[in-house]
């Protein structure tokens, strides 16, 4: 009989790396990117202040998207019976912008479009 000895040397933090799974890293930047550009067909619209904000605040990479302006952000998301420009048919199948936008666009085809862009920047 023949004794077999291995050694894995493995190391979960390079592996993590390679693929672009580390902390702000490729893949989380391009779910932030995916998402930002996603649910601006959503957003309400005004001036474009609510979405510029998530622009200007949000840290690409860091899984965290910030919508903020002066607290409008959680006025409009929570009260959809404002008056939102846009609101019935546009480019998202009929949804249109109003309240619960990031809820809504991961529910109408942001769930996948956001997966398609993770897998392929696994591939890079």
């Amino acid at each position: 009989m023949s004794n077999y000895s291995f050694v894995c040397d493995f190391n979960l933090d390079d592996c993590l790396k390679t693929l672009g799974l580390d902390e702000m890293g490729r893949v989380q930047q391009a779910v932030d990117t995916a998402f930002l550009k996603g649910v601006q067909p959503f957003t309400p619209w005004d001036e474009g202040a609510l979405y510029d904000s998530a622009i200007r605040e949000s840290v690409v990479g860091s899984g965290e998207i910030v919508f903020d302006v002066d607290d409008k952000a959680r006025r409009l998301y929570y009260h959809p019976e404002y008056n939102f420009q846009e609101k019935g048919d546009s480019e998202t199948g009929g949804e249109g912008r109003g309240g619960y936008w990031a809820a809504r666009y991961m529910q109408n085809g942001g769930r996948e479009q956001i997966e398609r862009e993770a897998r392929e920047a696994v591939k890079k």
